[in-house]
């Protein structure tokens, strides 16, 4: 962490850099983008939607450590807090919404009354709390509607739960079967056509990838006492690491051809509950512990590529995609840095001076 600022942890600004590239990885070679011969790699590549959860289990992490002692007390921060996370996710999120949307008709043909609907649906985030449309216009932008969700729950745990982190376990477990309520409910009364199946609530939805938030809410809640224990050897961070890599193993030999691994229950309890605690290793030990991988990620170069993650993750496919089908550029590498540029631009000129200048203007009229 540094110095001058305790809540700022600059290793796992870093590590955005490398949950968005997972993502990257993950739609840009599965198997059937990858050569003949190499399906094994594209497997594993297949599965690398796991940086996801890094996301999730990171927000978790940092809005705990920032904000759960000011809701202990009681919720009159809570408008500054949400407009915060407004600034933070809103400006860039709709500039690339309007764009994505103003290029459609020249992709594919939409009827007006969709058009909108869609646009209402994904600019307000609604989008993703329907099976139909959450890959619609920012095809990976559901995950923000899950993030959304806990921004709203997170002051009113911080506030019930304080910090008895067998609450958050049991909510997670509540969740869960939640899940399977729902799922069978929409089951009867729509096909699943609408709301969605089983899989949808438990992947795309927060009710089944909650516990992926609370890890990160326990990670901090035992951030002040594991600082008392240090090592010259980064036992966690390796572990954590493997654990990931194990976990990510085990969903490519669960996979079933076009079928990610995380559609076997197997994969999901994986995928949403043993890769998470993994992490929470992984980023223990990038915190705690001096390492040559924690003086990776808090690099000058990784740091400036995990800020402007949220703009590579939110631009890696869609607009870009068509944009180099129509060129014909087939070249993964230089797709990769091309999109890089491109999101320090926006990182730097648009997502930066957006939040700054909202957040002025809040402490200004609200102050």
């Amino acid at each position: 962490m540094s110095a001058s600022n305790p809540n700022y942890f600059p290793a796992l600004t870093g590590i955005r850099a490398l949950a968005a590239y997972f993502v990257f990885f993950h739609h840009f070679f599965n198997p059937e983008k990858v050569p003949e011969g190499i399906y094994l790699p594209g497997f594993i590549f297949g599965e690398m939607h796991i940086g996801v959860t890094f996301f999730f289990v990171l927000s978790g992490f940092l809005i705990h450590n920032r904000y759960a002692k000011k809701f202990e007390t009681g919720m009159s921060g809570f408008k500054p807090y949400f407009f915060a996370r407004i600034a933070r996710v809103m400006p860039l999120f709709l500039v690339i919404t309007v764009l994505t949307f103003a290029v459609i008709p020249f992709f594919k043909e939409v009827e007006p009354l969709n058009w909108s609907l869609l646009f209402f649906l994904n600019s307000s985030l609604l989008k993703g709390l329907f099976d139909i449309t959450k890959f619609s216009g920012i095809h990976q932008s559901w995950s923000l509607t899950v993030e959304f969700c806990f921004y709203a729950l997170a002051p009113v745990l911080f506030y019930l739960f304080r910090n008895q982190m067998i609450r958050y376990l049991l909510l997670s477990l509540f969740f869960l079967t939640v899940c399977f309520v729902a799922a069978d409910l929409s089951s009867r009364f729509s096909d699943g056509k609408l709301i969605g199946d089983l899989h949808f609530f438990l992947s795309y939805t927060f009710l089944g990838r909650s516990f992926e938030f609370f890890a990160g809410c326990f990670l901090s809640y035992r951030l002040n006492v594991w600082k008392n224990f240090t090592s010259s050897f980064p036992l966690y961070t390796i572990a954590g690491g493997l654990g990931v890599v194990t976990s990510l193993l085990f969903l490519t030999f669960l996979r079933n051809g076009d079928t990610l691994g995380d559609y076997h229950p197997l994969g999901i309890g994986i995928n949403n509950f043993l890769l998470p605690v993994f992490i929470v290793g992984f980023y223990r030990g990038l915190i705690l512990e001096a390492s040559i991988f924690q003086r990776f990620f808090s690099s000058e170069l990784i740091q400036l590529l995990g800020k402007s993650s949220y703009a590579f993750y939110l631009i890696h496919i869609g607009i870009l995609e068509s944009l180099f089908s129509c060129i014909n550029l087939d070249n993964r590498l230089i797709s990769f840095l091309t999109i890089n540029m491109i999101a320090i631009f926006l990182y730097r000129f648009v997502e930066e001076p957006c939040q700054i200048r909202l957040r002025k203007w809040y402490s200004l009229r609200f102050a």
